[in-house]
């Protein structure tokens, strides 16, 4: 959830300009905005596990290469899917690197041709 929007959706509610909030969470009073268009990324988190549990019988060394780290998205992410493998002990999280959301830093990262 990001931070430090509140001020200026209170400016923005004022002048009658009504926000949308697309893709991220605003940590701000639900009255400040009208909707928001995006994914719960907790739960596609939770699904990744789940698809990955089917895939591999609940036994793994998982290797993650995450977004930018401390985003949203790789926060939520990150929840999900450790909320559902904490009961396979045989999946394990053996390394966790930050691929930026980019291709070109993820194939830097772990050298993939």
């Amino acid at each position: 959830m990001e931070t430090g929007w509140e001020p200026i959706f209170r400016e923005a509610k004022v002048a009658g300009i009504p926000i949308i909030l697309v893709d991220r969470w605003a940590n701000v009073p639900d009255d400040l905005y009208v909707t928001y268009l995006g994914s719960d990324f907790v739960e596609e988190g939770r699904n990744s596990a789940r698809v990955m549990e089917k895939l591999v019988h609940g036994k793994a060394r998982i290797v993650e290469l995450v977004g930018t780290l401390g985003s949203a998205p790789a926060n939520g992410r990150a929840k999900g899917f450790r909320e559902i493998i904490q009961d396979y002990p045989e999946m394990v999280i053996i390394d966790s690197e930050s691929g930026d959301f980019t291709r070109a830093r993820g194939k830097k990262q772990w050298k993939m041709s």
